[in-house]
């Protein structure tokens, strides 16, 4: 299912395999379509939504990955707490600062979303 959203974003964003493998290896997108790339697999995740870091998807994603662990769950609604509000007009960059401040507070608290 994963592989199957991810190939879907590929196409729509006319991203190259370049591209993917940047994002598959957790190297931050640098070019326009790599960023549309990330910014459309987190709307699919439904972590990104109208314009903004959506709580419900974020956290279904924590849940997903820490078995619903208890004390993950809590240091992954301080990471959403931290990355809220952030805003960006073009969905592309918005994405990368999102995923950029999840990827930050997961380190900071030594837990990994995968970014």
């Amino acid at each position: 299912m994963l592989m199957g959203m991810v190939q879907e974003c590929k196409v729509s964003e006319d991203a190259s395999d370049s591209e993917l493998s940047m994002l598959i290896q957790k190297k931050a997108p640098t070019t326009k379509e790599g960023k549309c790339l990330f910014s459309c697999i987190m709307e699919q995740m439904d972590v990104l939504e109208d314009g903004k870091l959506n709580k419900n998807g974020f956290m279904d994603l924590a849940s997903t990955m820490s078995g619903g662990e208890t004390k993950f769950m809590k240091l992954a609604e301080a990471i959403f707490t931290e990355c809220a509000l952030l805003n960006d007009d073009d969905r592309c960059e918005l994405g990368v600062k999102i995923g950029a401040c999840i990827k930050i507070g997961g380190m900071k608290r030594k837990i990994d979303f995968g970014i």
